[in-house]
């Protein structure tokens, strides 16, 4: 994908810190100067500003702002929560301060002050805690994570210092209790822990601000995108045709949900495929045939289950591009034939819904093991599949309860980079497209497309990408798409009303603004 912006996880980024330091000779003060720059930078004007800090790196960053606040002038009043383990970083940070001894500087130590002295503050700089922070949140340190939040539902600005406190840096995970943030100011680059939820949600606006460390040190694996879908979508030359962009064949679609075929079949249009073709029951098929009449529609010529079928299919998706299987097939044979049809294909192919509850009953149901039934999967799939699960799907394919699932998720996308020859699209509230060529944490959409059919537009857009893509890249642009997508339309109608036919409106109104 082009326009790849890195991420790190909290171990990735203190490597890199560390690396820095001993390989560049970086001085670590000269970090937390820079750092300290840059949250003056990003300070609001005026009010009064109270500085809670800790006793690490973090607070050493805070107290580094009171300094620079003190030299321009303008009054602040710096609360230290905890003292006695300081850094060598903090130590020195604070002996600066004190000695420069600044009017407009005060100072809160210890139990001299009580949380709810932040109430006469308009703004609060929360420098508790960072990336390293690796257990629940106890203590005066949560007293004070309390009074920030209830400082802010009082209408107080608070900026936190690189993460918000509480959150964890690479899940996202709250530990305890956290910090809302007005804005965030994160250092060098994006953590993980601020793009899965909720550190995405509790993080509010976030900057990010180079602080000296070089470019991508230390990471790679993960990425996400942020900028105009149509940035990476392959060009139309003026002399293209629609062989130039592919035929995608969809085997979707039954007599209970035929618009699931409907949905995914207008996707792949609406998403540049020269010519979509579906494979479904005859109720379907007439069904889509009246609202989307530029598809292609076939049905089995013999009563299903029938061994002529194969053949048939066979030889009808020959030609294909790219194939999409799975959308509101059900359960009944006509599933069972379709995938598999899309597993002897030998072209990319996106496996969805009910294909994935097919290929999870019928090979891997007896497994007794995560690693055996990822080795089927490996089997059984190309390197030029896609799978595209929510986190029930996922859990029938991997033998993981949702809430097991939920709970390991990060330790189970970086078993599946290593693990996985194919590539999987784990949907959720941050969508993880995961292959061995990396991990892509999607940022788009919302919760407005958490809805009957999103994921039949989404397998649509990933088919007809894969006509024209390489496999990963055209699973990351698909999801970015496909969220880009339900933004728009949320903010042509709102998210709470938001349908999945909505999406579809926005894929022709996207590349026209």
């Amino acid at each position: 994908m082009k326009g790849k912006t890195p991420l790190m996880t909290a171990a990735e980024m203190k490597l890199a810190e560390a690396s820095a330091i001993k390989e560049l000779e970086i001085m670590p003060l000269v970090l937390i100067e820079r750092a300290g720059l840059a949250l003056y930078a990003a300070l609001p004007e005026p009010g009064r500003v109270a500085i809670v800090c800790g006793q690490g790196n973090n607070g050493a960053d805070g107290v580094c702002l009171a300094r620079l606040l003190g030299e321009a002038g303008r009054s602040c009043t710096v609360f230290f929560v905890e003292e006695g383990r300081e850094t060598p970083e903090m130590l020195h940070q604070k002996k600066r301060l004190f000695l420069s001894n600044y009017p407009e500087v005060c100072y809160v130590r210890g139990q001299q002050g009580t949380p709810e002295a932040l109430f006469a503050y308009d703004v609060i700089v929360d420098a508790l805690f960072g990336i390293g922070l690796n257990r629940p949140v106890q203590g005066a340190a949560k007293e004070y994570i309390c009074a920030i939040n209830a400082c802010k539902g009082r209408g107080a600005f608070v900026l936190c210092v690189d993460i918000p406190s509480g959150v964890d840096g690479t899940s996202g995970e709250v530990l305890g209790t956290a910090v809302c943030a007005t804005r965030t100011v994160t250092f060098s680059t994006k953590k993980t822990g601020l793009v899965f939820y909720p550190g995405r949600e509790l993080c509010g606006e976030l900057l990010t601000a180079p602080i000296g460390l070089p470019k991508q040190a230390g990471g790679g694996a993960w990425y996400t995108y942020e900028g105009a879908p149509e940035e990476f979508l392959p060009a139309r030359p003026a002399d293209s045709h629609k062989g130039t962009y592919g035929t995608v064949a969809v085997l979707a679609g039954s007599e209970e949900m035929p618009g699931a075929a409907t949905l995914c079949t207008k996707a792949a249009y609406r998403s540049g495929a020269g010519i979509v073709r579906l494979f479904s029951e005859a109720e379907a098929v007439n069904t889509v045939r009246q609202t989307v009449p530029e598809v292609i529609a076939q049905t089995s010529p013999w009563k299903l289950p029938s061994p002529e079928f194969s053949g048939w299919i066979d030889a009808q998706l020959v030609s294909s591009h790219s194939l999409v299987a799975g959308p509101g097939l059900g359960r009944g044979a006509f599933a069972v034939t379709c995938l598999d049809a899309a597993l002897r294909f030998s072209g990319p192919k996106v496996l969805d819904a009910d294909a994935l509850n097919e290929l999870a009953s019928r090979y891997l149901s007896k497994a007794s093991s995560l690693s055996e039934r990822l080795a089927i999967l490996n089997r059984l799939l190309p390197a030029n599949t896609v799978l595209t699960p929510h986190k029930k799907e996922l859990s029938r394919l991997l033998g993981i309860s949702v809430p097991e699932i939920a709970k390991r998720f990060m330790e189970l996308i970086s078993l599946l980079k290593e693990e996985i020859s194919f590539v999987m699209v784990l949907k959720d509230a941050c969508t993880a497209v995961v292959s061995s060529e990396g991990i892509y944490l999607n940022q788009s959409g919302n919760a407005g497309m958490a809805t009957g059919g999103s994921g039949d537009v989404l397998a649509g857009i990933m088919g007809a990408l894969l006509a024209v893509m390489p496999p990963k890249a055209a699973a990351d642009a698909a999801v970015y798409l496909h969220g880009c997508l339900g933004d728009a339309a949320a903010k042509s109608g709102g998210s709470r009303s938001l349908m999945a036919s909505d999406l579809l409106l926005e894929l022709s109104r996207i590349f026209a603004s």
